[in-house]
């Protein structure tokens, strides 16, 4: 640090040599914007010079000990799965593999927390154990919407379990480690990186109509994802899984940008699929289709408004609640209790928001006319 005396304006040497050092400092500004930070630097003193070099190499050095320190206690836990599509497949042929999250042990039976699409169209699943053993896995429940199963293994050959965290509570530029087995075949992978944002929006489609049918709060991290990583853990510096990896953008130009389902919500689904084996929602019973996907000669033929900007169009014969309503082809529904719904995506949120045997009161418009009718809500099937 500079002392007192450095500053002598009485010293007319000393006033020269500051108002060179002021016009050199205004003249790298002036030449290079933030080039004027570098020129002061230049001019530190050695000793200041040295902190600034020796510090951040050594934080570096103790978050690496941390990722060490962390992977040797949670590495186990993750296992890989193997989605065996045909009865008679091996490992090496016909599986196809994902990743998976040892998360309990209850009596003899250990529980692995998955992603729906790595086990889907299973005939059989096994599951490889970070020793290299092998054994078959019981499918105890999934949930597309949220792209989460649950597996069952015997817990006897089970030594590490992993720790749900607060993913409430995951900060933007904290660091994170997945492990996976990325490819299917490079088991017990670990890569690091950072949270990019823990709030994420992702549509989610389940057919080819361009509109999504859900959309999922995810962490989004630069952590590498790859193919086979589906299922695995995001871990934070603390060994806390925060969050279950679930996928990344594939597209020219675009690197590491991978996304996670959120462990509190996770730990949410997972507690019912053990119980049901599914997530139990209330249905409507129709097909909902935007009206702004709608042409104008259908718009014309169902005599919809032209002040009708939003709603959702029915466009199967409706069955279950809303059969038993009245609601038929082509009505055009606009409100769920008061909640406007202009999508498949908005109707689903408005209805899941709600409870199976729920009354609601569903406005819509038929034959140009506005009506309302009120439906209970069943369990969807």
């Amino acid at each position: 640090m500079r002392r007192e005396n450095d500053w002598d304006f009485d010293q007319p040497a000393k006033k020269s040599g500051l108002l060179s050092l002021i016009t050199l400092l205004l003249f790298g500004l002036f030449m290079a914007g933030c080039g004027g930070l570098v020129s002061y630097l230049i001019f530190a003193e050695a000793k200041d010079r040295e902190a600034v070099e020796t510090i951040a190499p050594q934080v570096m050095v103790n978050i690496n000990d941390q990722i060490v320190e962390t992977v040797e206690k949670i590495q186990d836990s993750v296992v890989s799965v193997i989605n065996n599509q045909n009865p008679f497949s091996t490992f090496e042929d016909e599986g196809v593999s994902g990743s998976g999250v040892i998360y309990a042990i209850k009596g003899e039976e250990a529980l692995i927390v998955t992603n729906h699409h790595v086990i889907e169209g299973a005939s059989s699943i096994d599951i490889l154990l970070a020793n290299g053993d092998m054994v078959k896995a019981e499918l105890i429940g999934y949930d597309q919407l949220t792209d989460l199963a649950v597996l069952g293994i015997p817990s006897a050959q089970v030594k590490t379990v992993a720790v749900f965290g607060d993913s409430d509570k995951v900060k933007v530029g904290e660091s994170v480690i997945a492990v996976g087995n990325p490819l299917g075949v490079l088991a017990n992978t670990v890569t690091a990186g950072i949270v990019s944002s823990s709030h994420r929006l992702l549509p989610i489609y389940f057919d080819e109509d361009n509109s999504p049918d859900w959309e999922m709060d995810m962490i989004q991290t630069d952590a590498a994802i790859n193919f086979g990583n589906s299922g695995g853990a995001l871990f934070n510096i603390k060994g806390e899984v925060i969050g279950i990896n679930s996928a990344k953008i594939i597209e020219e130009g675009v690197e590491s940008i991978g996304f996670s389902i959120p462990s509190n919500k996770v730990k949410e689904i997972v507690s019912e699929l053990e119980i049901n084996g599914k997530i139990r929602r209330p249905y409507l019973g129709i097909v909902p289709v935007g009206i702004d996907a709608v042409s104008e000669e259908l718009r014309e033929e169902i005599q919809l408004p032209k002040h009708v900007k939003e709603g959702t169009l029915i466009v199967n014969e409706p069955v279950g609640p809303a059969e038993k309503a009245g609601l038929k082809l082509n009505d055009v529904i606009v409100s769920i209790d008061g909640e406007k719904v202009n999508s498949g995506l908005t109707l689903r949120k408005a209805l899941y928001k709600k409870k199976i045997g729920d009354e609601v009161e569903v406005v819509y418009y038929r034959d140009g006319k506005r009506m309302a009718c009120t439906v209970v809500l069943e369990e969807a099937p």
